[in-house]
């Protein structure tokens, strides 16, 4: 699906905080697995040291290639953003900018693949970087940035969103929906929100692209949406809300940091969206090299043999990583990129 957006009047726009949890709830069946952040965790199966640096030890599994056999034959880098490619302050570093523009010059291109909004990406990163392509919303959109083309949509269907609006909005939560970029609430959702919901690095994006409209269930009535985000709720309400949503058809619940929950359409992940992007560049799947740290990144670590685990990743993504690198603080995804791609 093509189409247009205003990519330029959002260059700029956007912070937002760590990715340190994750659970996920597909179709009819609830799989739900909170992992908490640690700092280096032990990779599951990964066991063979390839190289050494003053910081960092990557590893290859044993049916693996590795990491010295990626230069020349990775075309396409995905990256996830909070706790991946932005430190914890929200922010991409000069040393991190500057490797994706050295990737574009060798002839690899980069993408970002966040549940973030078009709204909501880091200001530097969009300057630093002239980022050229983007995987929004946990794959509900995909972009090619640069020539304002949208190149796939896997938005909610109206009746999956009304389903876990009716669920949501039986407690006293804030929650929102996304939709072209921005994310909208209601007047009756605001009495909930509170600062506190956020990180102070996220507060600034929160508030510049959140809009309030009367009544959330008639704005998405005539509207594709492509998530509802429910930012924060306590353990056990988090457990009422997966077991109340459970039997939705059509539905990928996931999250992306610790207490919130992230509703997408039931075949929409990351994967799908640079799967589109990789069609879109005629590239293979093991021309790809993914970078990640929490829950929503699982599937790209399942589908993509190339798979780059951060130091500060969850051990669910530690144990189907190919690969580590050291964590977002540190230039992990620069650090693995210079050594093997460049």
């Amino acid at each position: 699906m093509l189409g247009t957006h205003n990519y330029k009047r959002y260059a700029g726009s956007g912070n937002a905080g760590n990715s340190t949890s994750s659970v996920s709830t597909t179709g009819n069946s609830t799989s739900a697995s909170v992992d908490t952040a640690e700092s280096a965790p032990a990779l599951v199966s990964l066991t063979t040291p390839v190289c050494v640096d003053s910081r960092t030890t990557h590893f290859a599994r044993s049916s693996t290639p590795t990491p010295d056999k990626l230069r020349g034959k990775i075309k396409l880098v995905a990256s996830d953003l909070d706790g991946t490619l932005l430190t914890d302050a929200s922010c991409i570093s000069p040393r991190t900018a500057q490797t994706i523009c050295r990737l574009a010059k060798n002839g690899i291109d980069f993408t970002i693949a966040t549940g973030r909004i078009l709204s909501r990406l880091p200001l530097n990163l969009c300057r630093e970087t002239d980022l050229h392509y983007a995987v929004l919303a946990n794959g509900a959109e995909t972009w090619d940035l640069k020539r304002n083309i949208c190149l796939s949509t896997l938005p909610l269907s109206g009746a999956t969103v009304t389903a876990v609006l009716r669920v949501l909005a039986a407690f006293p939560l804030y929650f929102e929906v996304y939709f072209a970029g921005e994310a909208y609430t209601d007047n009756a959702r605001r009495q909930f929100y509170r600062d506190s919901l956020y990180s102070p690095a996220k507060l600034i994006d929160m508030r510049r692209s959140r809009h309030t409209v009367p009544d959330l269930f008639e704005f998405v009535a005539a509207r594709k949406i492509s998530k509802v985000v429910m930012p924060q709720a306590t353990p056990e309400l988090l457990a009422e809300l997966d077991r109340k949503c459970a039997p939705i058809k059509d539905l990928i619940i996931t999250n992306s940091a610790f207490g919130n929950r992230e509703y997408n359409a039931g075949n929409c992940t990351k994967v799908a969206g640079i799967k589109a992007l990789v069609e879109y560049l005629h590239l293979q799947l093991d021309e790809v090299l993914v970078f990640g740290d929490a829950g929503n990144d699982l599937p790209m670590f399942a589908t993509f043999p190339h798979s780059v685990a951060m130091a500060n990743a969850t051990p669910n993504i530690a144990a189907k990583a190919a690969y580590r690198t050291g964590n977002n603080n540190a230039d992990g995804v620069a650090e693995f990129c210079e050594a093997y791609l460049l």
